[in-house]
Parts: C-alpha cells; structure tokens; sequence
C-alpha cells in the first residue's frame, strides 16, 4: 500500500547500494542471500554505470563501492567468485586493468632512462582516460599525472613539470588524500629548488612537513634558502646526519658524501653513464659527444662537465678541459677530484707535465700494489716532485704494509704540494700513519683547508674523538 500512495519500490540493485551507503551489514546479507540468482543473472548489466551517475564523482563513487561490496560478498560469504571474476574482466574488457598495464609500461621506461618515450606514452595515456571517473579513475589518475611530471622534469621541460604536477596535487585534494597531496609537494619542492626558487621551495617544504608531520622536513624548510652548491652529509647507520649535528661514535658506521642544492635530471645522467661507459672502453671521441649532450640536457650538473674535462685531457686537449674544469667548480665548488684535476691539467697545458706520466697517475689506483709501486717509481724518475705520484706511492706503501716509506712518501708530497684539494688528502691521509700532537696538528690543518671536501669532513670527525 505504501509503494502504491508514495511511489515504486526501489529495485534491488538500489536496496543493495543503500543498504552498503548507509553500512547496514544486516540487511545487505539478507537482501543478497534471498535474491542470489537474480543479482546472479543481472550483474552483468550492472557492470555499466548509468548514465545519471556516471557523470557524478559522488554518484559514481557509491555505484563502485556496492558493486565491489556485492562481489566481494558472493566471495567470501557464499563461495561464488563469479561476479568478482565479471567486475575485474579481461585485461581486453578492464579498462581500468589497461591503464594499469599501460602505467606500468611507461614507469618502467622511467627506470631505463627512456624519459621521452615515456613521456609520450603517459600524454597519450592521459588523453585515451581523463574522462574516466570513478575510484579506480581516482586512484590511477594521479599517479599518471605523477609520472607524467617526473618525465618532463627529468626532460628539463619544467613548465609542463609544475602543471602536472599541480593537477596530481588537486585530485588527491579531492578525494582528501593527504599522503598523496605530501607525495607530490615533494616533488615541487624538488623542481622549485633546481629553478632556485627558494622561497616557493620552502613553502612546499613546510606544506609536507604539516601534511606529513615529518620534523626532517621542517628543518628541509629552514635550510633551503641558504643551503649552499654543494655540501658533505654524513651517514651514520642509515641515518643522514648534517655536519653541524655529528658526533664521534667509535661503533657508529660512518660514511660522507655530496649533497648539491638541487636534483640531476634523469636525462643527463642517462647520457652521463653512457659516456662513462665508452670512455671505459676508450672510445673518448664518443665518450665526449655524450657529455656535451648530457651537459645541453641538464645546464646545472657538474658531473657530465667532469667527466668531459677528464676526457678532453685523455685526448690531449688540456686548455678545453679547463674550460670544463672552471664549470664544475662553478657549478659545485669541490666536486671530487676536479680542483687537482684541473691543476694537473694546467701542468700539462703548461708543458711541465708529460701526457706519459699524466697517464701512469690516472692507472695507479687500478693496479695491484706490487706493480702500481714499480709503476709510479718509474714514472717518478721523470718527475721525481710531482705531488700526486709521491702521494699515490705512499697509499700504495701503506696497502703494502711499509708504514715508515709510507710516512716518507707522504711527507715528501706535503712539501712539495700547494694544490688543496690534494694536500687535504695528503693531510688526511699521513694523519693516521703518526701518533699525539703531530696527528692532531695534521687533522686540523686538513679539517680548515677544506680542499677537498670529504677528507676536511672526515677529518673533523676524527678530531670529534677528544672534543
């Protein structure tokens, strides 16, 4: 009587979505238990949204759950995984099983460094699905935007980087994903800093850090507008340590490394590795076109201008290499070797260092001990007072066991050196071969040179031992 005063009764499939919009568990199971074949025989259909709701974010985010809610209770409570089986489809059928797979395919072009083909497949990807809507729409839809703005950053097309990125942003603001809003602040806050935007980089950084909670991105905050080109950050145990906060711990598993201002472009660095690898089989000429181009890839990364100088000076053309040198030390003041590497290829330019003996010092490190001592005494008997072959002499004596040739082989470089970069490592390095007041005068001097940026932090750690 009452359908007939006020109107239809709602069909099943709404009496089910209500009875899952309002969690009424009770009267889901028994409408679904009672009406097994007809939701059997009509679930099909209802695969496909109507077109009302399809339009609708609220809409269509009801319909899913009570389809997903119905199928998942055939499952688990009578035993029937058909509609679970109809509801994800054939890869062919699934759209959303495509998008998948197609996401996939393109983030894993990401990992090889194939940035633009990538690239290309998620603009496609994004057009054949923004039309899409739904919770699997809603969850796919970032993530594409996500790896879309990770390929144009990494393609150096920074524009298109922050507008995808920001559209990621707003669908996970929509649908009041917090994580998912930190996830991609993150990654303006990374793109701010490479654009040396410090101030729209700080305020990404303090919006994940309240998303987040996280106190490491509060202090992220604080550092990012004065943090320098490039610095030493300790590891200790896994865990990033700045300089200012270390502290000796005689059991702690330390290591140092470089931290720049700001991220390497994945394009560069793909070109930078494929050079690294031809100039390891001496392709030089190869080699250096892939440096140029991973220098035109990435205009703020200093290992591709390293590298060239390095190879420039393999192809004896030392004054170029110091063109290449003077940009790494622009770039990131005290990038590993560059500062005695360009002294050496000064020497060089300069005629007072042979291109035979240049290359003798570059095989050193590679050989075994025995040999890379006979090997560098032959060359000193040419220059019998150049820095690094004496102290390349004296870390192969200590590998040796010969600690007091050691020391003098040191010495002898201490003297004769007046480059920093290596006479903080020489610094360093003769350091741990003496004892008392010498060590402690040896570790400070390398510690305030700051010539080589490693060894000046490796040296003040040790000092830290009896402060």
């Amino acid at each position: 009587m009452f359908f007939k005063l006020f109107g239809k009764k709602p069909d099943l499939r709404e009496q089910l979505f209500a009875a899952v919009a309002k969690g009424d568990a009770d009267t889901f199971a028994e409408l679904c238990r009672k009406n097994r074949q007809a939701i059997l025989q009509a679930f099909p259909d209802w695969r496909r949204a109507p077109d009302s709701v399809r339009h609708d974010r609220e809409k269509i985010q009801r319909y899913g759950n009570g389809l997903v809610a119905v199928a998942r209770f055939f499952a688990e409570r009578l035993n029937d995984t058909s509609l679970l089986e109809l509801l994800q489809g054939t890869d062919e059928e699934n759209p959303l099983r495509q998008w998948q797979v197609r996401l996939q395919r393109a983030q894993l072009r990401m990992d090889h460094g194939e940035f633009t083909a990538a690239r290309d497949d998620l603009l496609k990807l994004y057009q054949d699905k923004k039309s899409l809507s739904g919770p699997g729409a809603d969850q796919l839809m970032p993530c594409t935007l996500g790896s879309l703005a990770a390929c144009h950053f990494h393609l150096a097309e920074l524009d298109q980087a922050e507008q995808a990125t920001l559209k990621a942003v707003e669908l996970c603001r929509q649908r009041d994903d917090r994580e998912g809003m930190a996830r991609y602040y993150c990654e303006l806050y990374e793109l701010e800093r490479y654009r040396d935007r410090r101030d729209k980089a700080r305020e990404y950084a303090l919006l994940v850090a309240s998303l987040s909670g996280s106190e490491t991105w509060r202090r992220a905050a604080d550092l990012v507008q004065s943090e320098p080109l490039l610095r030493i950050l300790a590891t200790v145990n896994d865990q990033e340590v700045e300089l200012c906060d270390l502290k000796y711990q005689s059991d702690a598993r330390v290591q140092f490394g470089f931290r720049r201002n700001k991220a390497s472009l994945g394009e560069s660095r793909r070109l930078n590795e494929r050079g690294k690898s031809l100039a390891g089989e001496g392709r030089f000429g190869e080699a250096l076109e892939c440096f140029l181009q991973a220098q035109k890839a990435d205009q703020c990364e200093p290992d591709c201008r390293f590298m060239a100088g390095l190879t420039l000076v393999y192809l004896k053309r030392y004054r170029e290499a110091l063109e290449h040198y003077a940009e790494v030390e622009r770039l990131a003041p005290g990038w590993f070797h560059s500062r005695n590497d360009a002294w050496l290829a000064t020497e060089l330019a300069e005629g007072r260092l042979s291109h035979d003996v240049w290359a003798t010092l570059m095989d050193l490190e590679h050989m075994p001990a025995d040999q890379a001592l006979r090997e560098a005494d032959k060359a000193l008997a040419e220059a019998p007072l150049l820095p690094p072959l004496l102290y390349r002499k004296g870390v192969t004596l200590e590998t040796l066991g010969r600690r007091e040739d050691a020391v003098r082989a040191l010495r002898a470089a201490l003297e004769h050196n007046r480059e920093p970069n290596l006479q903080t490592r020489v610094l360093l390095r003769l350091s741990q071969l003496v004892e008392g007041n010498e060590q402690t005068d040896l570790l400070r001097r390398a510690e305030a040179l700051k010539g080589d940026l490693i060894a000046s932090a490796m040296a003040g750690f040790l000092l830290s031992r009896t402060a």
